[in-house]
């Protein structure tokens, strides 16, 4: 298939490779940051020069969504921005063909619906010691998804061999990570600089409660909720609209102002095992 020349950056590369290494037992998949710009023979290059780990357990679309629009917010003054997403499944024999990766169909239809020349990245781990042929990139054109060419240089697999002999891989964070802990920037900012503190990429936390709780969180002052709809996918409220709602849903909350630290029960929580923490700060 032919298509834009497309080269990938020494981070981007290794940051997928060490997300599946750390969840070695589980798929992982995470999205494509980079950029497009004049090729050198006169087409369209593009740069993948970053990616963002997402998951390593259950993918559920609310979260998949939200987790697409921070992304999004993130990039969305600088000249990078999603141009794809890569999956690599536990059972390596499955990532030769996204048709193996129900995962990867719903994502794919999310991609061209949503992303102009949208790259699918799928790899195999079993391959990761040869030269060529461990990650396969594809593109749709015509309703096909068809392989892409994809500079994979060797300064690309140093770069990834020094950050797995040194273990730099158990320090990555994913999208899973930050819903359990927001002090977990799945940016991973300092991943590289040997500098590894907690860090607040977004002052946001995802929960679903019940009924109760919400009443308690539209009345905090100084703040803003973003009610995400499984059916309706997102809805903005205000903390009078939130009071009334009588279903659960999945709330994203954004603080402003004041520092609020708090805990909210176990029982109180739908689908989160354990005490849930809550600190939220400009």
């Amino acid at each position: 298939m032919k298509g834009p020349e497309i080269t990938i950056d020494d981070i981007a590369y290794a940051k997928i490779f060490m997300h599946a290494l750390k969840h070695s037992y589980d798929d992982v998949c995470g999205i494509l940051i980079g950029k497009y710009c004049d090729g050198d023979k006169g087409g369209k290059k593009c740069v993948i020069n970053n990616s963002v780990p997402l998951f390593h357990t259950h993918m559920l679309s609310p979260f998949l969504n939200l987790a697409f629009t921070l992304v999004e917010n993130h990039y969305k003054d600088k000249e990078e921005r999603i141009v794809g997403y890569y999956h690599i499944s536990a059972d390596d024999s499955k990532n030769v063909d996204i048709k193996k990766i129900k995962v990867c169909e719903l994502v794919s239809e999310k991609l061209v619906k949503n992303y102009e020349d949208a790259l699918i990245c799928l790899v195999q781990m079993s391959r990761m010691q040869f030269e060529e042929g461990n990650c396969m990139f594809m593109q749709e054109d015509s309703g096909q998804w068809g392989n892409v060419d994809v500079e994979i240089s060797l300064q690309n697999r140093e770069f990834l061999k020094k950050n797995i002999s040194n273990k730099g891989y158990l320090n990555i964070h994913d999208f899973d990570d930050h819903l359990n802990c927001i002090n977990y920037d799945f940016m991973n900012p300092n991943l590289f600089n040997n500098d590894f503190r907690c860090t607040h990429c977004f002052s946001t936390i995802l929960i679903s409660v019940s009924h109760d709780v919400r009443n308690d969180i539209a009345n905090v002052d100084n703040c803003h909720v973003v009610l995400h709809n499984v059916d309706t996918r997102k809805a903005s409220m205000d903390g009078e609209s939130a009071r009334k709602c009588n279903y659960h849903m999945v709330i994203m909350i954004s603080f402003w102002g004041k520092t609020m630290e708090g805990n909210i029960r176990r029982s109180d929580l739908l689908g989160i095992n354990g005490s849930l923490p809550l600190c939220f700060a400009k």
